[in-house]
């Protein structure tokens, strides 16, 4: 990891800010084993953690803080409390809670739309144990139907036809053909890395992962490997085009790194079901807010990080000072804990004060392991279900057309189909490379306050999760030109030649600022199991760390965040959850 805070940065730092500062230490002041003195009340100005950014992991991470037993917690090894509570505030740069969970719902329907994350796994332990812990409801999710459309090539199919090579679009080799007669299309990726490593055939999760990171392919080590690489070697191009098109994720036939990219690819079991939270998934960073600000935590909105830098505190310990933009006073405290996706890091390096260029170096080489990658959402009412006539209820639709996926929303969250309730929603769900199309066509959404704030605030406690939920709708509304172009391929995709028009839309490009991606993969040449743990503290001797779903094993999963987080509170000291067993509802991510 990097290390050495450049001295002269150090000094000058504390120098300047003596007069504020440096208050004495008592002759009689409590010390720890090791001789050092221990922190005490004598200056409240100064927070025990600062938490940046309010998305699941941030509001996580405080949540844990704040409720846990202060006496255990350690900063660079230093004990922190005398025994009160610690003192811990988020600051989030938005108007909200969430980050990448984005929950909306229109005033007069009761369906709650996922413009960001929408389901958890039954194998995500970390999820499923804090969604038990917090009694929150949540139902089965239903992804797939035989029935469902496809449209690949301009030729309409069902997906009960995928199994079928002669009615597909595509030229496969007789080795291919063979794959998807007995497995699928969804399997091919598989088929033609197998004879390279066997142990994909057999092994699933830990064990899984723990050989492709021992793994080598001709004479070098896996990681090493952009999983492009190696289908251009394996399978046909046609194969791998018809893949990526029917995984409906362009994403897992891309140059990422091979050892995380067919983890992505292979993650789930036939046994792993989906579930949904019943209030939408915005309702666990919610809970986790209220029960951070019911222990004495406090959240504060519209304060945009701008620059970190080391100081020395009252007792001789190093502690952090962030800047923030606007008017919002610059604050002080013990650690600071940066939830932040890749972006807005890169952009707050530069503002980094007091590193020396090796560390800056280091620090800059561990955010460039892995790369922001877009996503793209909308939700469309309609006055009806009319592609009920056409044979579909719930799951999906997959087509090679800028929308790809097509989704049946209020029926997915159904276990059999059945009235809509006049609730007839469809989500377009895009990735790379299609995003790009959508941005030509609309503003993004992502991000709707400015980048800047002139002033911070902390909102009300009382905030209505079902006022949230309109919010988000109202603030995220499609504009005109967009909406009418998704509307002309869903047509497309349904093989009719009209249908009601739409009532309304909601969209969002998570290629905005300050996100600039809806998650991110690792990099070829990255052991991503090692940086995981870097990150956790990219700098031995600041007390400065990071988590968020970006540097995690567990990519484009709130499961990932979390991980990083509870490494986080590890190397603050902290001891791990009880993670319980995972219960199943019906089907029971």
């Amino acid at each position: 990891m990097a290390s050495n805070i450049s001295r002269r940065a150090f000094v000058a730092r504390a120098v300047t800010s003596a007069s504020a500062l440096a208050l004495p230490v008592l002759a009689n002041s409590t010390r720890t084993s090791s001789g050092q003195p221990a922190p005490t009340d004598s200056d409240k100005g100064i927070l025990d953690v600062a938490v940046v950014g309010a998305g699941i992991s941030g509001i996580y991470s405080a949540w844990r803080l704040v409720t846990a037993d202060p006496a255990t917690l350690r900063i660079l090894g230093r004990p922190v409390s005398t025994g009160r509570r610690l003192r811990v505030t988020v600051f989030e740069g938005s108007q909200r809670v969430g980050g990448r969970l984005l929950s909306a719902r229109a005033p007069d329907l009761s369906a709650i739309c996922e413009l960001g994350g929408m389901r958890f796994a039954s194998s995500h332990k970390r999820v499923v144990s804090l969604v038990n812990e917090l009694k929150l409801p949540h139902h089965g999710f239903y992804t797939s139907h035989s029935q469902n459309h496809v449209l690949l090539r301009g030729k309409h199919l069902r997906v009960s036809d995928l199994n079928n090579p002669a009615l597909l679009p595509y030229r496969l080799t007789p080795a291919e053909q063979e794959c998807v007669s007995k497995n699928g299309p969804n399997v091919l990726i598989k088929c033609a890395l197998v004879n390279l490593l066997p142990g994909l055939a057999e092994l699933h999760g830990d064990e899984l992962f723990a050989y492709l990171q021992a793994a080598e392919v001709y004479g070098t080590p896996l990681y090493r490997h952009g999983l492009w690489n190696l289908l251009a070697r394996t399978m046909s191009v046609e194969a791998r085009s018809l893949v990526q098109a029917t995984i409906g994720f362009d994403e897992l036939g891309f140059n990422w790194n091979a050892v995380d990219l067919l983890m992505q690819y292979l993650l789930h079991t036939p046994d792993v079901t989906f579930h949904a939270l019943d209030g939408g998934y915005d309702a666990l960073p919610w809970m986790l807010q209220r029960k951070f600000e019911s222990a004495g935590g406090e959240v504060v909105h519209e304060a945009w990080l701008e620059g970190l830098s080391p100081l020395t505190l009252p007792d001789g310990s190093v502690g952090v000072e962030l800047q923030f933009a606007g008017e919002c006073p610059a604050v002080k405290a013990r650690a600071v804990i940066l939830a932040m996706p890749t972006r807005p890091l890169e952009l707050l390096l530069p503002r980094f004060e007091g590193l020396t260029p090796r560390s800056a170096v280091a620090f800059s080489k561990l955010l460039g392991s892995v790369t922001p990658d877009p996503g793209f959402k909308c939700f469309i009412r309609y006055p009806t279900a009319w592609w009920k006539a056409t044979g579909v209820c719930q799951g999906h639709s997959i087509t090679d057309l800028p929308i790809r996926q097509c989704w049946y929303w209020t029926e997915s969250h159904r276990q059999q189909c059945g009235s809509e309730l006049g609730e007839a929603l469809i989500m377009v769900y895009a990735t790379t490379p299609n995003v790009a199309f959508w941005g030509a066509l609309g503003p993004g959404n992502a991000q709707t306050e400015p980048l800047t704030a002139d002033a911070c605030r902390a909102p009300s406690k009382n905030q209505d999760d079902d006022a949230r939920l309109r919010e988000n709708w109202r603030t995220h509304r499609a504009p005109a030109e967009l909406v009418a172009e998704l509307h002309r391929q869903i047509l497309a995709l349904h093989g009719v030649q009209s249908a009601p028009d739409p009532l309304e839309a909601i969209s969002v490009n998570w290629a905005d600022d300050p996100f600039a991606g809806a998650w991110h993969f690792w990099n070829p040449g990255v052991q991503s199991w090692q940086v995981t743990h870097q990150m956790a503290q990219p700098i031995d001797d600041l007390p400065c760390y990071v988590c968020g779903e970006a540097y995690s094993t567990m990519q484009t999963w709130v499961e990932g965040a979390l991980s990083t987080a509870d490494l986080v509170q590890q190397r603050l000291n902290l001891p791990p959850r009880v993670v319980q067993g995972i219960r199943r509802h019906g089907r029971y991510s």
